[in-house]
């Protein structure tokens, strides 16, 4: 059964709106709108400037062409900031009121919050835990969300498939409040930003007591993922941001070699204006909590919304999740990619005893999608695979995560992607080549699809050497060994030896 929902976020920068489908406990984005509002610019004497609020009633005229078709029980709108603190948020929220037909509940810093933390924690997996050397199944996490006018954190605790918020706090600063305080004249970043930090790092170290020793720290909200796209633009970082790599930003902006008026190498131009304060709030916070690194998730307030108005909690396991709602929207033969996820995880750790849990993982979440292309075409499935996975929604993935499992399916069969140079995937994976070659042999092995005709087999490797040990009758598989004498040829085109 399918049902429709849909959430509004009033920022204080932007409003958004998310229009979903809710299958069982898996959400299917249908629409998104997103409108740089900024109801913070021209307030004057706490007041929402006419300018302003006109913006934001014309973005809520469009929203409601959308809501029109979703009952009023399934909608919920939030405002946060801007709204708490204007004098005159009444006026708005009455003209708000009557264009979408549903209430406007204005919410506190600390309840912003807690629903971005139950956006966060749905997506967030235990890899992440994992890259960062954490003991599986307890670990602390803070979520910070930078917004227009205030910047949200939460910090809570897992404990084995739980996760309980353990505090949160609301500090009235945000991008575009910082930016017409401090950093209004671009060509003026370097001269203004000791300044700057120095009233954050006041607020940071009165109101952000208790929050630092986190094991994971996950950045959400517009301007974190600007600075994270300019970091890997500019080769600071990959896949997250470090410390070091925030400073090479902020070196250049405050030495005048970057004007963000003028551009910054890899952000969007409507970006810019807001990028000085971003920055200079998050190195703020970084340095206040000793935190070292930031990851990136995308699931911001409207999720946690959604969330919270399902009633959905923290999902101990959210890639296993995404996994079944693929094969469920997909189509796909479950049972099939069971038995060649079995038979896979088999081989790889015949071939690499003690190999880590994250290449199990991920090989198992590889093998059960791996005929995810057949919801396209019979024909190059592989690469129709590939493209899928790399563009869906697949929540508790990372970018990194889905372009390895991207990667893996495409690989599966056919011509080969290079093994010896894995680029960033090698980093995080070391054992992602021998990974594949599990995954190939597997699909051989289990191309007759029935546990009647299972052959059973094990691998060994020495160097670019692979055995595939088989059953002494595999001569009455004459498919299957057809299929492992075309690999063998496959694999010598890259230096490998496969006897079987």
């Amino acid at each position: 059964m399918i049902d429709r929902y849909a959430t509004v976020d009033l920022g204080s920068n932007n409003f958004q709106m998310l229009l979903v489908d809710v299958i069982d406990t898996e959400v299917r984005v249908i629409d998104r709108l997103k409108d740089k509002v900024q109801l913070l610019q021209g307030m004057q004497n706490g007041e929402i400037s006419p300018a302003a609020m006109d913006r934001g009633l014309r973005a809520l005229g469009r929203y409601a062409e959308l809501l029109a078709a979703v009952p009023p029980e399934r909608v919920a709108v939030k405002g946060t900031h801007a709204l708490r603190i204007a004098l005159n948020r009444d006026h708005f929220l009455k003209q708000a009121q009557a264009l979408l037909h549903v209430p406007v509940d204005v919410i506190s810093g600390k309840e912003e919050a807690r629903l971005i933390d139950v956006g966060v924690s749905r997506h967030l997996s235990e890899a992440l835990g994992i890259a960062s050397g954490i003991a599986s199944g307890h670990s602390t996490c803070l979520v910070i969300d930078i917004g227009g006018g205030s910047t949200e954190f939460a910090l809570s605790r897992r404990e084995g498939g739980s996760r309980y918020l353990q505090r949160s706090a609301s500090l009235p600063l945000g991008c575009v409040s910082l930016m017409d305080a401090w950093f209004s004249r671009p060509e003026l970043v370097g001269a203004a930003w000791a300044g700057a930090r120095r009233e954050i790092a006041e607020l940071c170290e009165t109101e952000l007591k208790g929050f630092d020793g986190a094991d994971i720290v996950v950045g959400t909200s517009g301007i974190l993922e600007s600075i994270l796209t300019v970091c890997e633009a500019n080769g600071f970082s990959e896949g997250l941001i470090s410390r070091a790599a925030l400073g090479e930003i902020e070196t250049a902006l405050t030495g005048g070699r970057w004007v963000a008026d003028l551009g910054v190498p890899g952000l969007a131009p409507e970006r810019t204006d807001i990028f000085p304060s971003g920055v200079a709030i998050l190195a703020t916070v970084m340095d206040t909590l000793h935190i070292e690194v930031v990851r990136f998730s995308d699931a911001t307030l409207p999720l946690g919304i959604l969330y919270d108005l399902l009633g959905l909690d923290a999902d101990p396991d959210p890639q296993a999740g995404a996994v079944r709602s693929v094969i469920r929207q997909l189509g796909l033969d479950a049972k099939q990619g069971e038995r060649v996820a079995k038979r896979a995880v088999e081989l790889l750790r015949s071939a690499l005893p003690g190999v880590d849990d994250r290449h199990v993982t991920l090989l198992t979440h590889a093998a059960r999608l791996h005929e995810a292309g057949l919801a396209i075409s019979p024909q190059s499935y592989h690469r129709h695979g590939a493209y899928l996975l790399q563009h869906m929604n697949l929540r508790g993935f990372s970018a990194d995560e889905r372009h390895a499992l991207a990667w893996l399916v495409r690989g599966q069969r056919r011509t080969l992607p290079t093994l010896k140079d894995t680029g960033v995937m090698g980093q995080r994976f070391p054992h992602i080549a021998t990974v594949l070659l599990a995954l190939r042999l597997a699909v051989i092995l289990e191309r007759a699809r029935h546990p009647a005709t299972r052959l059973a087999a094990s691998l060994a490797m020495s160097g670019t050497t692979l055995r595939l040990n088989l059953d002494r009758e595999s001569n009455r598989y004459a498919l299957t060994l057809a299929g492992l004498a075309e690999e063998s040829l496959l694999l010598a085109r890259q230096g490998y030896r496969l006897e079987f």
